[in-house]
């Protein structure tokens, strides 16, 4: 269902999505899968039965069998993914893909002057760039948007950004998510005992660095925080400020779903926090996160009840994402804080088609992420064709900031190539995921680069 076979990404989704998940939204899905199971199993019945009762005899049959079993076990994919995750989780058996991420891991070195504006950070759930461009208006407001950077090539890599909290923390941090559950060494300390994740201290990531510059920074999400563990990793990020569905019922939000809260009541909540934060003497980023497209079938809330019925499903849900985040912006836009704010919007991760119903896959199989930064210092809307992925996003927000051009395996399109260029770079994403915790800053490899400079 998410086009891979086993690999880390599927145990990544299996370790951080299950737990917590309304798994019954899926259970034409969970069904099918049962029934493909069912079907198999009567298969394999049936053809022992008909061997069984066969009386022709073939020579040497025992050993043939035998032998193309054999076979069949080494070529199967499966045994090529175990191979590969096992070396990934065994550094001493790849120490060439190893040696190759360390020797792209770049530490951010942040400039003493930069563009000091405060920033709203919203990630919209499974938004493909296809909604805006395939679809007659589908998506007129986001379309209307100006003084902005449109990105068109920016794409999801393979392996560490297929889920929500994968995707932020590839765009925050500039590396694929892995799923920590290596034991802690003798004194090292766990964020959650018994979760068994540790997210890494030992790199810097967005949020991290602009705190770093006196940036207060604050979160805030339509479902709950401890899905996906995005508390613990708001946690290890040193966040501010969080809130998610359970906070935002105490605030008084009455719309629920089954993954949390309504996104027109999360985007009002969001609206007054961005007046309370621009009103304070500090520069502060809101990072946003959505919950409207979530798969399988979306979400309406009611100040879209009016909307356009000409989309149905998926498509009224991603017509509704349109209307309430294009509102929120417009507050922020027609506000006196306008000029001194920058507005990023980026998707989360690309849709996993197979699991929407009402939408083909090859309506939107080939679709780019969405990333678009909205300042009033531009004029117009300037499209950018530069190849970027999953972890160039915030990076490249950064880089246009003048903050910093590379933060670990993320690079600032405007300026340098992004490594999902490289060829092979999946190897290198895959022993990232597994690695983190291991990486080392080469000073002195960066100091040569920038002496280059």
């Amino acid at each position: 269902y998410y086009g891979n076979f086993l690999n880390l990404s599927l145990i990544n989704i299996l370790a951080i999505s299950l737990k917590d998940a309304p798994l019954l939204s899926f259970w034409k899905e969970i069904l099918l899968i049962l029934f493909a199971i069912f079907g198999a199993i009567l298969f394999c019945i049936l053809l022992w039965q008909s061997v069984k009762i066969s009386k022709i005899e073939i020579k040497f049959a025992s050993f043939f069998s035998l032998a193309v079993f054999a076979l069949a076990i080494f070529f199967n994919p499966l045994t090529n993914s175990c191979i590969g995750i096992f070396q990934i989780l065994n550094p001493k058996y790849h120490k060439v893909f190893r040696s190759q991420l360390q020797a792209h891991i770049v530490e951010p070195n942040p400039n003493s002057n930069f563009k000091k504006k405060n920033i709203v950070y919203i990630y919209l759930e499974s938004f493909s760039r296809d909604f805006t461009t395939k679809f007659d208006n589908l998506t007129p407001n986001l379309n209307a948007i100006s003084n902005r950077l449109d990105f068109t090539n920016i794409n999801q890599i393979p392996q560490g950004a297929t889920v929500t909290m994968e995707g932020i923390f590839a765009s925050q941090c500039g590396l694929p998510f892995g799923f920590f559950a290596r034991p802690s060494k003798r004194g090292e300390q766990v964020i959650t005992k018994g979760s068994g994740m540790k997210f890494p201290k030992n790199i810097l990531c967005a949020t991290q660095i602009l705190q770093n510059k006196g940036y207060y920074t604050y979160f805030i999400k339509s479902d709950h925080l401890k899905y996906q563990r995005t508390k613990e990793f708001l946690q290890s990020r040193n966040y501010d400020e969080t809130n998610g569905a359970l906070e935002l019922k105490k605030m008084g939000a009455k719309s629920e779903n089954e993954w949390g809260i309504d996104d027109d009541e999360m985007f009002d909540f969001a609206w007054q926090d961005f007046q309370k934060l621009s009103q304070s003497k500090e520069k502060f980023i809101q990072v946003v996160l959505n919950i409207g497209m979530h798969s399988p079938s979306g979400f309406v809330s009611k100040k879209c009840e009016n909307l356009n019925r000409n989309f149905n499903g998926m498509l009224r849900a991603v017509h509704c994402t349109d209307f309430l985040v294009s509102d929120f912006i417009s507050k922020i836009r027609s506000s006196k804080y306008s000029n001194d704010t920058i507005i990023a919007i980026q998707s989360d991760h690309l849709m996993p088609y197979l699991l929407v119903s009402d939408l083909r896959q090859s309506d939107l199989e080939n679709s780019k992420l969405f990333f678009t930064i909205l300042d009033d210092d531009l004029q117009g809307v300037s499209e950018i064709s530069n190849h970027g992925s999953s972890l160039d996003t915030f990076t490249t927000l950064l880089g246009y900031l003048g903050l910093v051009d590379e933060m670990n395996l993320g690079r600032n399109i405007l300026k340098k190539e992004s490594l999902n260029l490289i060829p092979n770079i999946g190897n290198v994403y895959s022993t990232a995921m597994f690695a983190t915790d291991d990486l080392k800053y080469d000073d002195k490899r960066y100091k040569n680069d920038k002496i280059a400079q």
